[in-house]
């Protein structure tokens, strides 16, 4: 190849590197700004048990996730990937547009016009059955009720094709307009990196999402899937408190004596609880969580023999009211409770629940059930029975136990 030619290369791909570089960067800066993401933690499980297929995800994620367990596994490298991956999506995008004709500075301001170019424009009539496979893949996602982020592998495409149907609009005007709208994009833009990337510690976090609410009534982002607004987005919110979890669990465990730990199991309500203190377990030494969530149910063993169990389904804001007890019980109390009665050497040696019925309602699910329980505690039993009402939330693709109300039945 000649050097001029390189040149000419280099000039034809200067932009889509620079602008990939940059995503680059971006990332590498804030990338272990917060905790791991729970859906991060079941990427590294079905890393460890890679298989042709799984509840939740295409196996190539497991290929990824076994990857940066063989790294280490730490925050940075289990993010370098998709980070890698962005980049690379984006030096595609610039290829695109200089593929459908489109000029270098179209690169740059490149969106989502292209839906309706792919679907009119005779310029791209080539590739209108982009267009057409797009709608087509929007119907199924709604059908079926997909996540609106399913989409996001479309967006390249649409956003090359916006490129070329902006370009061709500005093509006859004046010559200022081109980088007044690469200007204005860029000035919009920073002030939104909030809402994509991790830039701010959590308390600025919280700061800019309440006055993007309080200023601009910006909700939308932080309604969970629970439907309630919070301070945080969701995503960034499950960046947070995982090893927390493990380590009290950890501390549960490692409270009772070696025979106790013997017929111990350690259950996971959902796949975030489960993969999380599974990532987790070597440091706190702890055995293998059971789940019966997604993917975690096909690695369930056949059977388990155990005579006492520690669950992970209990979420931050949980409110218990047990009979007899006057002061309501958050998380921290339950779970201090339950280190207590580890420690005094007690153990639940009968658990029936002679009546349930159970109420659904979507997402929300009302438990009503009649228990009876038998604790074993200095060679003495004593035996306790009463009504309860659970109530049960899916949290994502799990379910979690935010109260419940107990009473003696009398």
């Amino acid at each position: 190849m000649s050097a001029n030619a390189m040149r000419k290369g280099w000039q034809d791909w200067k932009l889509p590197l620079v602008f990939a570089a940059i995503k680059l960067l971006l990332h590498f800066l804030t990338n272990t700004n917060y905790g791991f993401h729970r859906d991060e933690f079941l990427y590294l499980a079905i890393g460890e048990r890679l298989s042709w297929g799984y509840m939740e995800v295409p196996p190539v994620i497991a290929v990824f996730g076994k990857l940066a367990l063989s790294l280490g596994g730490q925050l940075f490298v289990v993010r370098l990937f998709p980070a890698l991956i962005g980049g690379i999506t984006v030096f595609l995008l610039g290829v695109m547009v200089k593929e459908l004709g489109g000029k270098k500075w179209v690169q740059s301001f490149a969106w989502l016009a292209g839906l309706l170019a792919l679907l009119l424009s005779a310029k791209l009539s080539a590739y209108r059955i982009l267009g057409l496979i797009y709608l087509f893949i929007i119907l199924i996602f709604i059908v079926l009720k997909g996540k609106g982020y399913y989409a996001l592998g479309a967006y390249p495409m649409l956003m090359a094709a916006g490129g070329i149907a902006i370009e061709s609009f500005l093509e006859n005007r004046s010559a200022i307009l081109k980088p007044v709208l690469v200007f204005l994009l860029t000035v919009f833009t920073i002030p939104l990196l909030p809402y994509g990337l991790p830039v701010l510690s959590i308390q600025n976090m919280q700061r800019y999402w309440g006055w993007m609410k309080d200023n601009l009534n910006f909700v939308g982002p932080l309604r969970w899937e629970d439907g309630k607004n919070h301070s945080l987005p969701q995503d960034y919110a499950d960046m947070h408190g995982w090893e927390e979890l493990a380590a009290k669990v950890g501390k549960l465990y490692h409270g009772l004596s070696p025979a106790e730990q013997q017929s111990c199991m350690i259950y996971g309500g959902g796949y975030a609880h489960a993969s999380s203190i599974n990532y987790y377990r070597k440091k706190y030494c702890l055995p293998e969580v059971c789940s019966f969530n997604g993917s975690f149910l096909m690695w369930a063993p056949d059977s388990v023999n155990f005579d006492r169990q520690i669950m992970a389904l209990v979420p931050p804001e949980t409110i218990a009211i047990n009979a007899d007890e006057e002061q309501w019980a958050d998380r921290a109390a339950i779970f201090s409770g339950a280190q207590q009665f580890v420690q005094s050497g007690a153990k639940l040696v009968r658990l029936e629940f002679p009546r349930t019925e159970i109420q659904a309602y979507g997402d929300i699910a009302i438990i009503y059930t009649a228990y009876l329980f038998e604790i074993e505690s200095d060679g003495q039993r004593q035996t306790f029975s009463g009504r309860g009402t659970e109530i049960f939330v899916r949290h994502g693709d799990s379910w979690v136990n935010p109260g419940w109300h107990l009473d003696s039945g009398k």
